[in-house]
């Protein structure tokens, strides 16, 4: 199903489950309500022994009683299939036993869709589009193709099912709809009534994704008063659920709208809104007490409803000198969600091994060692972010001194370049990461260096890859940089502006792309801005 060798998969980090003693009990338990209250613990357990018909008999189950709840219990459900927005291996493996058991199975079909919907954007990661490769956006639009076929699949034979209706939903975002959106909601909330299915909805209407506040009004005003009730609960609070979730209030954007989302939120109860107000005491932490003091008291970094969350709370506050006690729980929640989420690029990014921090590595077996481990599980997902190539190009060197480089290595760098996009936005943000790769460049020209250890390299097999695309961000840094008022997206700083002047007195000297080093800066930022 994936495009990924599994042999990148091998290294990551095992669940720390006795499993031969919980499925002994797992089989002894009715998987009725006497169950419920550990209803999750033992999905997960089933899932990770393999165990496909017991899991096809559960959620059939679960699937029935939730029917006859009357739709009140949809996130037993959901919470189930959560499960499967993971890279984790065994999950991945799972679902390929399950298929093969069970092709025609509707909660198969649907578990299958969340995992590619997680993998697609594991893959294209969170950055911009002009800051993510054309290779990552290709992959992802495949994954999300083969979710949505197998989402409206499931939709279209039980639009009741809410798995499956929150995956069409979410899906909307990226365009894949089968039906306007309007007729989607229209049938999905007569079939289940969800607050849930709703809110997702509603987001598909936001600004970010083409839509407007206006729409969200309309949408929220039409079906609150239909959904399931949940006390105070207003069409209002369903406004400033996709006010918060848009990058607009984030950038200065719509300040009217804001400021009426945050009085309605000051005036909502507390249990309510409760990812909304995280986004404001993380963004609006200074101006906004009242939210930093209701994350302090209610965060929860065990039940967050973005994995990000707790990174985001513990890289906000850090410095506010919370209890011990109130950190102990965010560095656990976060490396739970690691444990099961173990490749994701975000996640190993933001979960470094200190040995990578370590200059020394060369001299150290066991420090290189995890550091290899690390960036092997880095690329299984993250093989098309440019950072993931510079690190391992650092790591492929022979040893720390920069004047000793390897065939690997060259690749590497090459590969993060092509990566970046070959945008100069973001090939300038690698300048530093990649700054000893201009004295790489030597060796481009003269293979027969002695620091060379391979067969002899074809320079001009690599200028057009790589030199040209960092001539051309030296050019334009020493161009715009110390241009009045000008910063774009990236902060330049003295030392970029020097370094890259000396670069292409460089490029200059060993006559590298003089196409790129004599066309007049503004026609070159013109040509760059084009890409963008």
């Amino acid at each position: 199903m994936l495009p990924f060798p599994l042999g990148l998969m091998q290294v990551w980090i095992s669940m720390s489950i006795v499993k031969t003693i919980l499925i002994a009990i797992i089989v002894s338990v009715s998987l009725c309500s006497s169950a419920r209250a550990d209803e999750a613990s033992v999905f997960r357990t089933l899932v990770e022994s393999s165990k496909v018909q017991l899991v096809e008999k559960l959620l059939a189950q679960l699937d029935r009683e939730v029917a006859a709840s009357g739709y009140r219990e949809n996130n037993r459900l959901r919470q189930l299939f959560g499960m499967f927005s993971t890279t984790h291996p065994d999950y991945i493996d799972f679902i390929d036993k399950w298929q093969q058991g069970f092709p025609d199975s509707i909660y198969q079909k649907v578990a299958q869709g969340w995992q590619l919907e997680h993998l697609a954007w594991a893959v294209r990661g969170s950055k911009t589009i002009d800051e993510t490769s054309p290779e990552a956006m290709q992959q992802m639009h495949e994954f999300l193709q083969e979710s949505s076929m197998l989402a409206w699949d499931v939709f279209n034979q039980r639009n009741d099912f809410i798995p499956a209706a929150d995956l069409v939903a979410q899906l909307y975002l990226n365009g894949y709809g089968e039906i306007s959106l309007e007729d989607f909601t229209e049938i999905a909330l007569k079939a289940n009534p969800s607050l849930g299915l709703l809110e997702k909805i509603v987001l598909a209407h936001n600004p970010k994704w083409g839509g407007s506040f206006s729409e969200i009004k309309s949408v929220c005003e039409k079906y609150v008063p239909l959904v399931l009730p949940l006390e105070g609960y207003t069409d209002e609070t369903c406004r400033v659920v996709a006010v918060y979730d848009s990058a607009n209030i984030y950038r200065g954007g719509d300040k009217p709208v804001l400021k009426w989302a945050q009085d309605i939120m000051d005036k909502t109860p507390e249990n309510l809104l409760y990812t909304a107000r995280i986004n404001d005491a993380i963004y609006f932490r200074r101006e906004r007490p009242q939210s930093l003091e209701y994350i302090l008291e209610h965060f929860n970094p065990y039940t967050a409803k973005a994995p990000s969350q707790a990174h985001n709370i513990n890289y906000y506050y850090r410095s506010q000198k919370f209890i011990d006690k109130y950190w102990l729980k965010v560095s656990t929640a976060k490396l739970q969600r690691f444990m099961l989420d173990p490749l994701n690029p975000d996640f190993l990014e933001k979960n470094r091994p200190k040995a990578i921090r370590n200059k020394d590595i060369w001299k150290d077996p066991q420090a290189k060692k995890i550091y290899g481990e690390y960036l092997r599980k880095w690329l299984v997902y993250g093989r098309y972010r440019p950072e993931v190539w510079a690190f391992l190009a650092r790591f492929s060197k022979r040893d720390a001194d920069d004047i000793v480089v390897s065939d690997e290595a060259i690749e590497n760098y090459i590969m993060a370049i092509q990566m970046s996009n070959n945008g100069w936005l973001h090939t300038l943000k690698l300048f530093k990461k990649l700054d000893s790769f201009w004295e790489y460049m030597s060796i481009l020209n003269q293979s027969s260096n002695p620091a060379h250890h391979g067969e002899p390299i074809d320079p001009q097999a690599h200028m057009d890859r790589v030199a040209c695309s960092l001539v051309e961000s030296a050019r334009l840094i020493a161009a715009l940089c110390p241009s009045k008022g000008w910063h774009g997206a990236y902060e330049c700083n003295e030392w970029e502006v020097t370094a890259s002047r000396k670069k292409i007195e460089m490029a200059k000297t060993e006559k590298l792309c003089p196409a790129k080093l004599f066309i007049p800066a503004n026609k070159l930022f013109k040509s760059q801005k084009s890409k963008l």
